[in-house]
């Protein structure tokens, strides 16, 4: 059973079996896209990074939110790539050990896969929860395991939420909906 949280007077309130439905996912974009300028400006600002190996996945990713007039996205498909990114300084300096160093931009949202080359997602999402500048950065894990043993230590290293990718690009594009609506719309994050 995938659970998937259900459009149902705006407000996500109840888990259900299945994505919503052509008709709930229409009427969740045409709200979307009904939010004054203000709203479609603040989705440009919102910073999202992309950590996944799979280049198909990845640009099938980057393409759903750019649907959704999110524009700050950053793509990396190695664990060293985003882990030099979120911790080292423009001058190179590595501060994931150091807490009071302030690193490059910090993202509003991390789409993370767990399968990574040399340095897996797991090692990272550790890495995020102990540094104080992106401890609170909601990390959404979107792999295609379904394996309960990576599910339970996701949330065991502080990830938010797990969704298995579904294969179907029209799933994929609500997944995205959904995942953007909630974490980068509605949801609150300390700072």
């Amino acid at each position: 059973m995938q659970a998937c949280y259900c459009i149902k007077t705006d407000i996500l309130k109840h888990t259900c079996t299945q994505l919503p439905s052509e008709e709930v996912l229409q009427g969740l974009l045409d709200r979307s896209f009904e939010y004054s300028d203000k709203i479609i400006m603040q989705h440009s600002d919102k910073y999202i990074l992309i950590i996944e190996d799979n280049p198909d996945d990845g640009l099938l990713t980057k393409r759903a939110l750019k649907k959704l007039h999110y524009t700050n996205i950053t793509l990396v498909d190695s664990g060293t790539e985003a882990l030099s990114l979120l911790f080292e300084t423009e001058k190179g300096e590595d501060t994931s050990k150091k807490s009071n160093t302030q690193t490059r931009a910090i993202p509003d949202l991390i789409l993370l896969d767990l399968n990574l080359p040399i340095i897996d997602g797991f090692t990272i999402l550790k890495k995020i929860r102990k540094h104080p500048s992106t401890k609170n950065i909601p990390v959404i894990v979107l792999t295609s395991s379904g394996e309960e043993k990576d599910i339970v230590r996701s949330y065991e290293l502080g990830a938010n939420s797990y969704i298995q990718k579904p294969v179907d690009f029209i799933e994929f594009e609500k997944a995205a909906v959904l995942i953007s609506e909630y974490w980068l719309t509605l949801n609150v994050t300390p700072g």
